[in-house]
């Protein structure tokens, strides 16, 4: 980065800003997602809607590999300490003074565009492989129920290559914290994608032509183009200004620095030990899909869908953004800090500083008895804006407090109002249970609302957790998500039939406990990491406890809770069960 953007980098101020234009990105973007598919939910059926989440699957996974973990080792891009004393300054020309902008800088940008560029070409052979297998895996009889389902499934392929070749401009865009261009091109997109799907259902119905799952295909290609026109317009203009190449380069440095002189060596090492994680992460993310997948019928698959889509909005409008932004920013604040020679500065930094408080302290007392000697000076304690760690650490807190705040609410008031809503806004044939198979999708989204407060803690630590952890790090913690993964995968299965027949809900319980143990690690890695640079060593747990809600508000919504489950009835009907509890939220929103 340059000066001014290290800076700026450095700032509470700037996660904040970017976290809140991406969580008005998401308002405006999933409400215009939701409008159409209340539309679109007159045309579909369950069986319809859990293709295309299959299909959806499909998309998601080739990105997921494809991306994840270059994409997070590529934003901690470092190359500084490796190009120190190489041509370190440069004149900025432009601007007709003799400003220094740092050369390490450009190569620093140019080595994550580089790195970017593998996201497509290993992209390629995961379509063939995943595409090919989904195909052998379709029944005959649901080739023939399903209308374009082949075609479809060639689309989404399509689709997600495009979206790969936006990877190098979204990298340097995200180093560079431009925001605003992801939530032009994010709107853009989601607007397309709907306008294309809504659009083709709607002319499918009018002409009598069983389109199944293509207006989904059609509208994901939309999305996808949208996006990497956006993203590459500007990051060509960003290149034109600062002097970088959007294609790669041949990049100088130390002799093994760079494989093949274009992917730094330390980044892709980091790449690497996420590749485990990110497999993990996968399964924790995407497994209760695949489960519900090969163990129930695609309209089971539909119906929870629903349930998933509806539950995970408030995540999607805000936990998402918060966790992307955070990650961006703390990865550049504390790019210094990470292990190394950075952890070894940072440990010295807080024994010198203790060690300096002790003499001082001795020279106090001295002076005290009179021996007329002037002591040696107190040193000046640092502030949070001059100390990244303690940015950080203010930062991350300030997150969580107003994480746990606000889940309050959702998990007193959520369960009740879950069925009343959904029955609302999706019809009520979507809140009985439509086969033995499929659960009621009112009472799994009662469930899954429980969840949410779980998502948004799992979400921001682990978020931290990436920006900072070495390579040995992240293979400990990758040791740890394959046991959180197996205990799901095992909760899951036998809350899907193994054991137990819970249904939808069984999931919801797997994914609370694999969650509460990644939050558990995430924490405790936390703790240590602040503990090793002198911070948050006096507080509750570690500092963590300073987020955590009052004891009043805590016992405001178990009231709450309480309350609202025996005024609102199943009989009421939905509109009367929503007045209900929006009376109860009344009093116990002027308590907190």
């Amino acid at each position: 980065m340059t000066t001014a953007a290290a800076t700026e980098a450095r700032k509470p101020t700037t996660v904040v800003r970017g976290a809140s234009l991406l969580i008005a990105l998401q308002i405006v973007s999933r409400a215009i997602t939701f409008i159409a598919n209340q539309l679109l939910l007159r045309f579909l059926t369950a069986e319809l809607l859990g293709v295309s989440t299959q299909l959806e699957v499909f998309y998601l996974s080739v990105l997921f590999f494809s991306r994840e973990s270059l994409r997070v080792a590529a934003q901690r891009t470092d190359t500084s300490k490796n190009t120190k004393g190489q041509n370190d300054m440069k004149l900025d020309s432009t601007e007709g003074n003799d400003s220094p902008t740092p050369n390490n800088d450009i190569q620093t940008a140019q080595s994550a565009i580089n790195t970017s560029y593998l996201s497509p070409l290993i992209g390629l052979p995961l379509t063939i492989l995943f595409g090919s297998t989904y195909i052998s895996s379709l029944s005959p009889v649901l080739i023939s129920n399903t209308p374009y389902i082949v075609p479809s499934l060639y689309i989404y392929a399509l689709a997600s290559l495009i979206e790969l070749a936006s990877e190098p401009a979204f990298i340097i865009l995200s180093i560079r914290l431009r925001f605003a261009t992801r939530g032009r091109a994010e709107s853009l997109g989601t607007f397309a994608r709907c306008l294309l799907t809504l659009g083709m259902a709607y002319w499918g119905s009018t002409q009598e032509n069983d389109l199944g799952v293509l207006p989904f295909a059609v509208g994901q290609l939309g999305y996808g183009t949208l996006v990497f026109s956006v993203y590459t317009a500007d990051a060509l203009a960003l290149a034109k200004e600062e002097g970088f190449s959007l294609l790669p380069r041949i990049l100088g440095g130390k002799e093994g620095e760079f494989i093949l002189g274009l992917f730094s060596r330390p980044t892709l090492n980091l790449a690497r030990s996420m590749v485990v994680q990110s497999l993990v992460k996968y399964v924790l993310t995407q497994g209760d899909t695949l489960l519900v997948s090969i163990l129930s019928t695609p309209e089971a698959v539909g119906v929870y869908a629903l349930v998933s889509n509806y539950g995970g909005l408030l995540a999607r409008l805000v936990f998402q953004p918060v966790e992307e932004s955070s990650r961006s920013y703390f990865s550049r604040l504390l790019s210094g800090a990470g292990s190394g020679a950075g952890e070894q500065r940072a440990g010295e930094g807080a024994r010198e500083g203790e060690q300096e408080e002790r003499t001082t302290t001795d020279d106090d007392d001295t002076r005290e008895k009179g021996t007329g000697k002037e002591g040696k000076k107190k040193p000046k304690e640092e502030t949070v804006e001059e100390n990244p760690t303690l940015t950080a650490h203010a930062t991350l807190m300030t997150i969580l407090h107003v994480y746990t705040f606000f889940s309050l609410p959702i998990v007193a008031l959520g369960p009740s109002a879950a069925s009343p809503l959904l029955s609302t806004v999706a019809g009520r044939r979507w809140t009985s249970q439509t086969s033995s198979t499929s659960p009621d999708a009112g009472a799994a989204l009662a469930s899954y609302t429980l969840t949410l407060p779980l998502l948004a803690l799992n979400g921001i630590l682990e978020a931290f957790v990436s920006s900072v952890a070495s390579s040995s790090e992240v293979h400990a913690q990758s040791l740890f998500m394959i046991f959180f993964a197996f205990l799901f995968s095992a909760t899951g299965y036998l809350c899907l039939g193994g054991y137990w027949d819970m249904g939808a809900e069984g999931l919801v319980a797997a994914n609370s406990v694999n969650m509460l143990g990644r939050i558990l690690w995430s924490g405790w890695f936390i703790r240590k990491w602040f503990g090793t640079r002198g911070v948050g060593r006096g507080g509750s747990w570690g500092g963590f406890g300073a987020s955590m809600p009052s004891q009043l508000a805590a016992a405001s919504a178990v009231v709450a809770a309480g309350v609202v489950s025996r005024v609102a009835q199943e009989g009421d009907g939905a509109m009367l069960s929503l007045l209900k509890v929006a009376g109860c939220a009344v009093p116990f929103g002027a308590v907190l």
